[in-house]
This record gives structure tokens, sequence and C-alpha cells, in this order.
């Protein structure tokens, strides 16, 4: 009795993947038009965050993850789309038998 149930439901399912496989759209590729936008210099004040987030201002020591921090930071470039420093860096791969 619970054969003809059961066959409607296999073929539904089946229709559903089907279209989902398929997708909805076809084999065209989306079309993009107009010009890129035009890079816009930074306006304000430059930061970077440290591993608890807090924002910095041409720190002279930063946290870069838990085990890993740079210090002695003297920067060159600040603000630019580069920043550059000299410094430091040490971590827990650097004192002795630590993995």
């Amino acid at each position: 009795m619970h054969r003809p149930t059961a066959i409607v439901t296999a073929c539904a399912l089946a229709l559903v993947m089907a279209v989902g496989i398929t997708g909805c759209g076809g084999p065209d590729q989306p079309q993009v038009q107009g010009p890129a936008p035009t890079r816009s210099p930074a306006a304000g004040p430059v930061y970077v965050s440290d591993t608890m987030g807090h924002p910095l201002n041409r720190p002279t020591r930063l946290g870069l993850t838990e085990f890993t921090s740079l210090s002695h930071l003297k920067w060159r470039d600040w603000g630019q789309p580069k920043a550059v420093a000299t410094g430091e860096v040490s971590g827990m791969w650097c004192i002795p038998g630590g993995t």
C-alpha cells in the first residue's frame, strides 16, 4: 500500500536533485561592464592592531601572535602603501628547548 507513495517520493527527490545539480543558470559567463573602481587614498590616522585588537600608531613593540613578537621597532615609512620598520623578532622558537 505504501509502494506508490515511495515511488512518487523517490521521483520527486530525483527531480529536485537534478534541478539542484544543473543549477538555475546557463553556461554563460558573467558579464562585467564599466571601469574598475579607482583607488582612493586613505584618510585619517593609520594604525596596526596587536594580538588583542588594540590600535597602535608607530609602536615600538608589537605582538604578532601568542608566541611571536616584534620589539625595538624603528619606522622608516608609516601611512604609505606599505609600512617599513626595522627591529627584533622573538618567539617561543627562540627559547632553548622550545618547540
